[in-house]
């Protein structure tokens, strides 16, 4: 049933599953990190850069809350390789 979802956080409150992203024609993984209020702002960006340089991610979206705690949507490219026989 979930073949078409691509990124799935478990939480408390079960399972958060997000479909694929597509942009133009470029398909992209799409995951949320939920960084706690304890975390300072450089913890978050060497946190974000690291999954940047080592995993090939890229910040979509990054927002905060009241509380101090941040959900970032990170993504990367789905590269699709097609089967060269015929």
């Amino acid at each position: 049933m979930h073949e078409s979802w691509i990124a799935c956080l478990i939480t408390l409150e079960g399972p958060l599953c997000w479909p694929p992203m597509a942009v133009g024609r470029v398909e992209y993984q799409v995951e949320r990190v939920r960084l706690g209020p304890h975390l300072s702002r450089n913890a978050v960006r060497q946190l974000l850069t690291d999954h940047a340089e080592y995993g090939g991610w890229e910040l979509a979206r990054l927002r905060r809350y009241r509380d101090g705690t941040r959900d970032a949507w990170i993504r990367r490219k789905i590269i699709r390789v097609r089967s060269s026989q015929s």
